[in-house]
């Protein structure tokens, strides 16, 4: 089977998340290994990446739709963007670098 791999320097933003790209970067994760969730439903699915090195729940702002897939790993990079303490949300807010399906 083949390994997508994308990357990520002309790719569509989520509208809803564009907002992410402009705040400060505060760390960056390389080469990490996680597994995508929807935390939302059906009708309105939520992805976040669970990152199995650091245990955090990602919010990433261009998550491409080959890899919104429940339950699918992945290996990825990116950056980790700066979040203000009274949003609560479903995991810390980050743009995905590079990614590929971890086999």
């Amino acid at each position: 089977m083949a390994n997508i791999i994308i990357s990520y320097t002309n790719i569509g933003i989520n509208n809803e998340l564009s907002h992410i790209l402009q705040r400060k970067t505060v760390d960056t994760i390389n080469n990490a290994f996680g597994i995508v969730k929807n935390v939302g439903t059906q009708q309105k699915a939520v992805y976040i990446i669970q990152c199995q090195k650091s245990y955090i729940n990602l919010i990433a702002a261009n998550l491409s739709k080959p890899f919104m897939q429940d339950g699918l790993a992945v290996q990825f990079s990116g950056s980790l963007k700066e979040m203000h303490p009274m949003e609560d949300e479903y995991g810390q807010y980050f743009v995905v670098n590079a990614i590929e399906k971890s086999y």
